[in-house]
């Protein structure tokens, strides 16, 4: 059994991870960045905020183009 400091740090549950400026409150930034690696997008079900109660496949696709968004095209310079 976990004690509450492990606990408090693992957070896997159907509510999702949270958003966040930063790593000490959250899991990903706005655009679906995982904190401590530059190119390492969460685009799934793991990242919606809440449980919304109904399939959220919209949300997760729309979560997910939005992430893509930030993504630059092929042989142009990665931002950051």
């Amino acid at each position: 059994m976990r004690s509450p400091k492990q606990a408090e740090s693992l957070e896997i549950d159907d509510a999702g991870g949270r958003f966040s400026i930063d790593a000490a409150s959250g899991v990903v930034d706005q655009d679906s960045r995982l904190f401590g690696y530059r190119n390492f997008l969460v685009c799934d079900g793991s990242t919606v905020p809440a449980n919304p109660g109904v399939n959220p496949s919209l949300t997760i696709t729309a979560m997910s183009e939005h992430a893509m968004s930030q993504v630059p095209p092929k042989g142009t310079a990665t931002p950051g």
